[in-house]
């Protein structure tokens, strides 16, 4: 092969859009919206409502809004989730943190306990890591001064 056909297959060529597309939203309710920005590549996944809030699963990480308070946790940082009590989701982190989540029903605690397990499960390919989304979709996006540091 000629140095011009390596560059057409070179991972420069890859769009982060091609490579990486963002999924559609699944929502318990249409009026839900999603309660925070989402980082370059970021793609929300799935929308719903606890009972003393909004709960939002990402590519990246796991948003919890109350009355009281605001959690936002990276899907790398989770560490076990489980149910307690048929309408608690407990989320544990790496960092000795803990959130709990009521539900009003126990069909919607195990759909998100399912949602919970499959986003921290290891990934198949290391290609699957939210890194790499956000290399590429920031490349497409021209956020340039973060590639003109890595190749300086």
């Amino acid at each position: 092969m000629e140095s011009e056909d390596i560059d057409l297959f070179s991972y420069d060529n890859v769009k982060g859009s091609e490579a990486y597309p963002k999924k559609l939203v699944q929502t318990d309710d249409p009026a839900v919206t999603v309660p925070f920005p989402t980082l370059t590549g970021e793609g929300i996944e799935y929308l719903g409502y606890t009972t003393e809030g909004t709960i939002a699963l990402s590519s990246y990480r796991i948003f919890v809004h109350t009355k009281e308070s605001v959690f936002n946790i990276p899907i790398g940082l989770i560490e076990q989730v489980e149910i307690r009590d048929i309408f608690f989701l407990i989320i544990f982190c790496k960092d000795a943190r803990s959130l709990r989540c009521t539900f009003g029903t126990n069909e919607d605690c195990q759909k998100w306990y399912r949602r919970l397990l499959s986003a921290i499960s290891p990934p198949k390919k290391v290609t699957d890591l939210f890194g790499f989304a956000f290399f590429l979709w920031c490349r497409d996006e021209r956020q340039d001064s973060i590639f003109q540091l890595l190749h300086q």
